[in-house]
């Protein structure tokens, strides 16, 4: 089955849970709101608890797995809202927290079952714990997730037969940095004369010593966000466009997965990208050129920046922009495909019917 015709099939099963929570909440339980509830394959479920009953441990799988703090974790990274005289009591309170972020929550119940078969994990060691006000921002821990020994043999005894004189035991990478989930919003805008362009933001970014680079709107979810709420704020807040999230077309879902991974080696942040398309007279296009924007009191520092838009790559190095790229290029081909067939002729980068496009004149 390829990945787009899962599509109805979480259409359904999405359609299944919806009645099922109403039914439940009409017999008089309580009323659960699936918005910031796990997803599989898609489709939101309701939230199933990860904190067991034995201290500092979480349940993944089923299995209690230890919660310990890293020695160099001191008790002045726990937070602002604990007692720093009391240590013990302040590591129970950053193990409360950690179970409440949102992204390890998901990590836990989104956990591949399949590691229980082939290895074992009973310990999580956090090495460091980034805030963000009283929320963690950014965690960094370590699993001591290893193959069983019987995996490891069968990997040797084909290891052998392949060549290799002595192998090692395979060994899974367990070191962790976690940040949850963002959105990336790739903008369209075609110009009174038929131009179509697309807009970037500027702003430095230490992590990799670049004092400017342009890239696409694009924000982290917060705890109680939706992914297409988020878009839409930081659409707003990164470029001053204020747009209804209907108008926002989801190109993740569009290639038929809920999500991508743009670092799966050593981060579990996930993305989703969503197209806005619109329609803008000449003099709110100027306008928008090295408008500066951002959040201020987030301390955000951000210049807009318009490109054409079949040079959009040649702009940004980002590998959000250049995924976001190809998602459109796919979808594009998609519908040439399906209206060539049924005779519209239509070619890539033209409208269709189903294309949600906007329309921002100059005010007269």
């Amino acid at each position: 089955m390829f990945p787009f015709e899962m599509k109805k099939h979480t259409v359904i099963a999405d359609e299944l849970l919806r009645c099922e929570l109403e039914l439940s909440n009409l017999n008089g339980n309580k009323k659960q709101d699936i918005m910031y509830s796990p997803t599989y394959l898609g489709v939101q479920v309701p939230e199933i608890p990860i904190v067991s009953g034995t201290p500092n441990t979480v349940l993944i799988c089923g299995k209690e797995v230890t919660l310990k703090a890293h020695k160099s974790l001191t008790v002045s990274q726990t937070g602002p809202i604990v007692n720093r005289e009391d240590e013990q009591s302040s590591m129970a309170v950053l193990f409360d927290k950690i179970c409440t972020f949102k992204a390890f929550k998901e990590w836990c119940h989104n956990f591949d079952p399949a590691f229980f078969k082939d290895a074992t994990m009973t310990q999580i060691e956090i090495l460091s714990v980034c805030w963000f006000g009283p929320n963690i921002g950014f965690l960094k821990f370590v699993t001591n997730l290893k193959f069983n020994r019987a995996y490891c043999e069968e990997y040797k005894r084909r290891a052998v037969q392949s060549g290799v004189s002595a192998p090692r035991d395979p060994e899974i990478p367990s070191v962790v940095f976690m940040r949850g989930a963002s959105v990336t919003i790739l903008v369209i805008i075609t110009s009174d004369s038929g131009m179509r362009y697309s807009v970037l933001v500027v702003q430095p970014r230490a992590a990799i010593g670049r004092f400017s680079i342009a890239e696409l709107p694009a924000g982290m979810i917060d705890q109680y966000d939706s992914f297409v709420g988020t878009a839409a704020k930081e659409l707003q807040e990164e470029t001053g466009l204020k747009i209804n999230p209907n108008d926002l077309e989801d190109l993740t879902e569009d290639m038929g997965y809920d999500k991508a991974y743009p670092s799966c080696g050593g981060c579990d942040e996930y993305m989703k990208f969503y197209l806005y398309q619109v329609k803008m007279g000449k003099q709110r296009l100027q306008a928008l050129q090295n408008k500066c924007t951002g959040a201020y009191e987030e301390g955000e520092n951000i210049k807009v920046k318009i490109v054409p838009f079949d040079r959009l790559a040649e702009h940004s190095p980002d590998m959000k922009t250049l995924s976001a790229l190809y998602l459109y290029e796919q979808r594009c081909k998609r519908r040439a495909l399906m209206y060539s067939t049924y005779g519209g002729g239509r070619i890539i980068g033209q409208s269709y019917p189903n294309d949600k496009i906007q329309s921002l004149p100059d005010d007269n």
